[in-house]
């Protein structure tokens, strides 16, 4: 009975989501609301469009976290901690190659925050694995019509102002791509 059951996440697992998830609530909120007294919180100057949208991706990555912890499976949410890690780990490097005399306090903060952000997210999405048992299958049976509605949108902007070619070309591509093929 228990290999029909949904993979469900570790207490640990759920823990560090949810302090991540905090961390980031403050960060992102503090960037999105007051960005002007945030900017040296960051370690270079940058304008206050762009720390505001630096707090909306902290509050994106707060609500994967708490998306991942509300999902009745780990199959449902794991590709929260893989988008989440990436960001980490690509601004940590960002950060590191920008590093000054000047910045090296706040810049190594961030990059040991990013750092420590991006190895719990892998070590949860190492721990709970990453291909699908039978146990995570959560297909209803029944087809979707979203990718034939969605190929058909695209290829109608597309092919709006374009060429008969590019229309072509575009219409093959989504095709290849499974998404112009009709599910049924």
């Amino acid at each position: 009975m228990s290999e029909f059951r949904p993979r469900v996440l570790g207490r640990y697992s759920r823990l560090f989501l949810l302090i991540l998830s905090e961390i980031n609530l403050l960060i992102g909120a503090t960037f999105f609301v007051d960005p002007s007294q945030s900017i040296g919180l960051w370690p270079w100057p940058v304008k206050e469009l762009a720390v505001r949208f630096l707090g909306a991706i902290f509050l994106a990555i707060a609500f994967g976290c708490w998306s991942v912890l509300r999902a009745n499976g780990w199959q449902r949410g794991k590709i929260l901690p893989v988008v989440g890690a990436m960001f980490y780990a690509i601004t940590a490097v960002i950060i590191a190659s920008q590093v000054t005399e000047s910045n090296l306090t706040v810049a190594l903060t961030w990059i040991s925050f990013f750092s420590a952000g991006t190895i719990g997210l892998l070590l949860t999405i190492g721990l709970h694995g990453w291909r699908r048992g039978p146990q995570d299958n959560i297909s209803s049976g029944r087809s979707s019509k979203v990718p034939k509605l969605l190929s058909t949108v695209l290829a109608m902007a597309c092919c709006g102002s374009n060429s008969p070619d590019f229309c072509r070309a575009i219409s093959c591509d989504l095709r290849c791509h499974g998404l112009g093929q009709s599910s049924g």
